[in-house]
């Protein structure tokens, strides 16, 4: 066993949130260690470079104008932004073909009267504590779904599922408290859910990728990121915590867990946990099965056709599909996602050849015979990867109005960073960022008193 040399604050976890907290506590002069389980920082945001220059964008990838740490961060390490908000029809995919999304609703429509119905209810709820909203218990009582299938109708309800999915998991799965505060933190229903449109939440991506960001701090910190340093066990006492990981043991005075909340339950705790915090793990779980994949052309050759390159389907297998194309055009992307609803199950139970060569077909009828003449096909299932479980963090029923308080709450000297955390932004980079952040601040007032 490996003792390193002791630290006033160890990380566990080198994605953004981990990385964002280990820089600034490095700036404020505290002695820090990254562990971090994979060869690699970033976490979810997995950005490969190919031999010939192409970036393959595997992990979450779109900002808005919006998420200014973000902004901020790109901009500091030179990254180029690009948007995805592209002129020209998209397309629905409703089982049985491609038809043009409309760009504009009739006023007044179902939708509009469910969304307006839901920002209104969203309004009440306070970010940094939904569980005190005046209806919470009666809101985390129910799911969005059942909330929504006595508003809209079931053609509808599909329709909208297939967006809400990309964000929360399915509707089904999701508190209507949360799916409320979710909404909220993000800058609002029409917002969150209108990706590709100007004024969306999604709206622009790093050409280099944004994982250049976390690079680009590991290298500042150097050897305080230590890579393939899966942790085990984290014992506290009233000198500090002792963590036991694979092959080394490391001691510091705090640790900033910087992982989604179900992934902190995989670690064993010594004393153990509150009760309130290992039943909140239990009731904020992964987003189950879901896979990104990435098709690359030599041009954009949609575009000439008059389509934007955004297709939604609610039936499955491919649900989403957009034009992610950087500005330069030396080469063209179209990105989409698989979910485990509906024929999205079948493909992702295939092979990745076979599931390749499906994609493909059925993109075809929606973008033209040029589909099958993709440069390079890429994917991952983050439901498969086991350093992940999943992409999104989804609250179920009664996890806010029974265990919320114990989210951001200290125990002892272990404390909770992680974009789930975030109270502006929750579930992305942004907010992974400033949960981080928010994180080595909590450390910094406390540590002055150890020191």
């Amino acid at each position: 066993m490996e003792e390193l040399t002791p630290v006033e604050v160890a990380v566990i976890g080198g994605g953004f949130s981990g990385m964002a907290a280990a820089r600034r506590l490095r700036e404020a002069g505290r002695d820090v260690m990254v562990l971090e389980a994979r060869d690699r920082v970033g976490g979810r945001i997995w950005d490969p470079e190919l031999e010939d220059g192409r970036t393959v964008l595997l992990g979450g990838q779109w900002i808005s104008k919006t998420q200014t740490r973000m902004c901020e961060l790109g901009e500091e390490f030179g990254l180029t932004q690009f948007t995805t908000a592209r002129p020209g029809r998209s397309l629905l995919h409703t089982g049985s073909d491609f038809a043009p999304i409309p760009d504009h609703l009739p006023a007044d429509s179902e939708l509009d009267k469910v969304v307006a119905e839901f920002e209104a209810m969203a309004e009440t709820v306070p970010v940094d504590a939904p569980w005190k909203a005046p209806k919470a218990n009666q809101w985390d009582g129910k799911t969005l779904y059942s909330w929504l299938e006595k508003r809209v109708s079931a053609e509808l309800l599909e329709s909208m599922t297939v967006t809400i999915m990309g964000y929360m998991s399915q509707p089904e799965d999701v508190s209507l408290l949360h799916a409320l505060f979710y909404t909220r933190a993000n800058g609002g229903f029409g917002s969150l859910f209108s990706m590709g449109q100007e004024d969306a939440h999604d709206t622009h991506v790093f050409e280099e990728g944004a994982q250049r960001i976390t690079e680009g701090i590991c290298a500042e910190l150097g050897d305080r990121v230590r890579l393939n340093s899966t942790v085990f066990k984290i014992f506290r006492d009233d000198d500090g915590v002792r963590i036991l990981g694979e092959g080394f043991e490391l001691r510091a005075k705090r640790v900033i867990m910087a992982m989604p909340p179900a992934l902190t339950a995989c670690l064993r705790y010594d004393p153990p946990l509150t009760g309130m915090r290992n039943s909140l793990t239990q009731r904020a779980h992964m987003l189950g099965r879901g896979l990104k994949f990435i098709l690359m052309y030599e041009r954009p050759f949609w575009r000439d056709a008059g389509l934007s390159g955004q297709m939604l389907g609610t039936q499955g297998p491919v649900h989403v599909g957009i034009d992610s194309t950087p500005d330069h055009e030396r080469w063209a992307v179209l990105a989409g996602f698989v979910e485990d609803r509906g024929a999205g199950r079948e493909f992702l139970d295939m092979s990745e050849s076979d599931r390749q060569k499906s994609i493909v077909e059925f993109l075809v009828p929606a973008f033209g015979e040029e589909t099958r003449s993709f440069v390079s096909y890429h994917e991952h299932d983050w439901g498969q990867d086991d350093l992940a479980r999943g992409c999104v963090t989804v609250f179920g029923t009664s996890a806010w109005t029974n265990y919320g308080a114990a989210l951001r709450e200290p125990v002892g000297r272990i404390h909770w960073a992680g974009t789930e955390t975030s109270t502006e932004y929750p579930g992305q980079m942004e907010g992974a960022v400033r949960a981080g952040e928010r994180a080595a601040g909590e450390v910094l007032k406390v540590m002055p008193a150890e020191c």
